[in-house]
């Protein structure tokens, strides 16, 4: 008659009973021997899944989107008041910038007071909704699943994407006609938001007397002469434009040289 077992002996037996209990083999066995499952081949050998999820950049409030576009799904009846606990409680964790978490899920049924099945069936729910992407990492040891732990990213999906970024145009648009309201403004308001009245444009002949101007002050004009040629050519066959700049070269020219 075998001498009954002491308590520790007990504990340590339900343990592995409760971490083998999902597994047809257990950890940590021989595979030179026989496989104890149905049909006595041993599993392949898996190697550690590792596939990070690639990296991102996002803003310092997005955390605080990120909760607050899921407790109006919420509010919307879009997502069960469950399944977003659960989302907020993963969130926590993590930074301001969103940051992917590695959090077990039985924590987050021990901070909710679920089961960690029922964690797992609403991260599913997350998961199908485009909220969460989970990574699954699973410590392996001879071809048996021994651990398992999630590296969890937080998602936003498309239609709550694109109501953020409608928002975000409008913000900025909102932004832009409260500073040319401003009167301290740099830029000087466009004629469709001013009440004054437009100024005229300049007219062909005040162009032509600024030419003149201009080409009495070039340093390239030696003399006179070379100046008024200079105006007959670039007004051939405008007489009307050449008068103007003649006089203001004129003028010029005896207001400058006299100067030199």
């Amino acid at each position: 008659m075998h001498p009954p077992a002491s308590t520790a002996t007990l504990i340590a037996r339900s343990r592995a009973r409760a971490l083998n209990a999902y597994q047809s083999i257990p950890a940590r066995s021989d595979r030179a021997q026989r496989c104890s499952n149905r049909n006595g081949v041993w599993p392949p050998a898996y190697k550690r899944q590792w596939n990070p999820h690639p990296p991102r950049s996002l803003a310092n409030n997005a955390q605080a989107q990120w909760q607050r576009c899921v407790q109006d799904a919420v509010a919307a009846g879009e997502l069960h008041r469950t399944t977003g606990a659960v989302l907020l409680a993963l969130s926590r964790p993590s930074d301001s910038r969103l940051n992917d978490v590695w959090i077990a899920q039985a924590t987050i049924g021990e901070h909710l007071g679920l089961a960690p099945s029922t964690v797992c069936h609403h991260v599913a729910i997350a998961k199908r909704c485009g909220w969460v992407a989970v990574q699954h990492r699973n410590r392996i040891d001879n071809g048996v699943v021994v651990g398992m732990s999630n590296v969890t990213r937080f998602e936003f999906p498309e239609q709550w994407r694109t109501m953020l970024d409608e928002q975000h145009r409008s913000r900025v648009a909102a932004q832009a006609r409260t500073r040319r309201r401003q009167s301290h403004r740099t830029t000087a308001p466009s004629h469709q938001d001013s009440d004054e009245p437009r100024r005229p444009s300049p007219s062909p002949h005040t162009h032509a007397a600024d030419a003149g101007a201009a080409v009495a002050r070039l340093a390239t004009t030696t003399d006179f002469e070379h100046g008024r040629r200079q105006l007959a050519d670039l007004y051939s066959g405008q007489p009307g434009l050449y008068e103007a700049a003649y006089d203001s070269f004129v003028e010029t020219w005896k207001t400058v040289r006299r100067n030199e």
